[in-house]
């Protein structure tokens, strides 16, 4: 099948038909992984006998592994086509959340198979997700798209957190890395309902880093390292900060929850507003805010001072990644570069800007971590998280860098 030899009607068609399928996708998806993937860091904290250096080196390595092997992942594109690679995905990131419930039995083996099935998992499912949206969300209407799934998104985000941590307080982790793990598997079905997109990657291994730091992507590299460093800290530190001075998953669960519907009700009008002024320039806004919002997370300590903080913070969050991405997708849309060496056709860009995207926001994700471990080790197995808050607002300010 190709995109590019439908007529107008049909196109429309197929693109509405494409989104459809791929929110349905997603929402079970990211119910599974909210249900538990907030409370999953906590999990894995607890199994290294709470050791930060520990904790921390084990997603420091899985994240390295993936800016590693990303441009192997990419070519499932070709071979498998767009659907079919996020659905073989899904079941590996099943397998991840089984790996960790049995690593108490089993031990160090266990921890390693983990780390080998979310390698397939980001291979099949994370470029091909990207690029299955970037070419069927109608040009324009990134902004909409995005603030569509990220409703989607926020609803299953809502419940996730509640539901988790109810599971959590009730029937223990083992109940819910189960109920996680069928929840992921199933979110394949809907992928084998759409006709099958195939997309080649063009860039060997050695092309794929060098055309990273190409003169003409060196901006966005360097964004996308930085976008890569404040998302581990928001989805991995942050939550495990919480937990650390609010030792209740329900109560955690239920502030949560609530402050994600709150930001619910504005995700569609940030979309339809990043389409209308341009996703950049309302980054440049609330990208400050944001920063703000990370420096004032660090005074959380109650229940009272989480519900009010966070709610700024998710808030801001949401305002601040929605029109980056909307961004980087018309980029990612539109884009015609010349790689080291080659010269590629009008509108074949989008799967390698894409996977330099992959590559240096796990590069990102590995050195926040990296620093995480780094001081503990040094701390005596303790860090300063207001430190680490005032990183990820660093980092925020400079994903700025992206546009020059």
């Amino acid at each position: 099948m190709s995109f590019h030899d439908q007529h107008p009607q049909e196109i429309e068609y197929s693109l509405r038909r494409e989104m459809n399928e791929f929110y349905w996708a997603m929402a079970i998806k990211n119910f599974a992984v909210y249900l538990g993937g907030f409370f999953l860091v906590v999990y894995v904290y607890q199994y290294f006998n709470e050791s930060l250096v520990a904790t921390f080196a084990f997603y420091a390595v899985e994240f390295l592994l993936y800016a590693v092997f990303a441009p192997i992942g990419a070519r499932s594109m070709q071979s498998l086509g767009l659907k079919k690679s996020m659905a073989v995905g899904n079941p590996f990131l099943a397998a991840y959340f089984l790996c960790l419930l049995f690593a108490p039995q089993l031990g160090f083996p266990a921890i390693v198979v983990a780390l080998i099935v979310k390698l397939f998992y980001f291979m099949f499912f994370w470029p091909a997700r990207h690029v299955d949206f970037a070419r069927f969300a109608r040009r324009g209407k990134q902004g909409q798209h995005l603030s569509v799934e990220g409703v989607i998104v926020a609803l299953v985000k809502a419940m996730g957190p509640l539901v988790g941590g109810l599971i959590l307080t009730l029937y223990g982790f083992p109940a819910l890395l189960i109920i996680s793990s069928l929840l992921i598997a199933i979110a394949s079905f809907p992928l084998f309902f759409s006709p099958e997109v195939y997309e080649k990657y063009s860039l060997t291994w050695r092309e794929s880093y060098r055309y990273a730091w190409h003169r003409k992507n060196r901006r966005a590299s360097l964004s996308f390292i930085f976008q890569g460093a404040e998302s581990g800290i928001r989805l991995f530190v942050f939550p495990l900060y919480v937990f650390l001075v609010i030792p209740s998953f329900t109560t955690i669960g239920l502030i949560t929850s609530f402050t994600l519907v709150i930001a619910l009700i504005f995700t569609y009008y940030i979309g339809w507003l990043s389409d209308k002024e341009g996703g950049m320039k309302i980054f440049s806004l609330t990208s400050i805010v944001h920063a703000f919002s990370w420096l004032i997370n660090g005074f959380i300590t109650t229940p009272m001072s989480y519900l009010a903080f966070s709610s700024l913070f998710r808030l801001s969050e949401l305002a601040t990644e929605l029109p980056y991405m909307q961004y980087f997708f018309k980029q990612a849309k539109q884009r015609m570069y010349l790689p080291v060496g080659r010269t590629l056709a009008h509108g074949h860009g989008t799967d390698e800007y894409i996977v330099l995207r992959e590559i240096m926001h796990s590069y990102g994700r590995m050195l926040a971590f990296a620093l995480v471990a780094v001081m503990a080790l040094f701390g005596g197995g303790f860090v300063s998280f207001p430190i680490l808050f005032v990183i990820a607002a660093m980092c925020t300010i400079a994903m700025r860098v992206i546009k020059g």
